[in-house]
């Protein structure tokens, strides 16, 4: 396995997850590199691909939503419709 793919499997192991944009500085290579490295992990299952990055396989991905924060932005769009 190369280096590349070790060390993403290595702050996997460290963090949780790990994006795409951080890992491409830290091992001075494309992004490009990087998310061909990712799906070839996935590939294997060692990792599952999110937008931007990868999480460890079994981690749980939340996302936390206010409502409202929901309502305000409902709110708007339904004013942009009466201008």
């Amino acid at each position: 396995m190369k280096h590349q793919m070790e060390f993403i499997l290595q702050e996997l192991d460290e963090k949780g997850s790990v994006r795409v944009s951080d890992l491409s500085k830290q091992l001075d290579c494309s992004e490009v590199t990087i998310r061909n490295d990712i799906q070839k992990l996935e590939d294997k299952g060692l990792l599952i691909r999110t937008h931007g990055g990868a999480t460890k396989t079994g981690a749980q991905v939340s996302v936390n939503y206010q409502a409202g924060n929901l309502y305000k932005n409902a709110d708007k769009k339904q004013l942009t419709l009466y201008f």
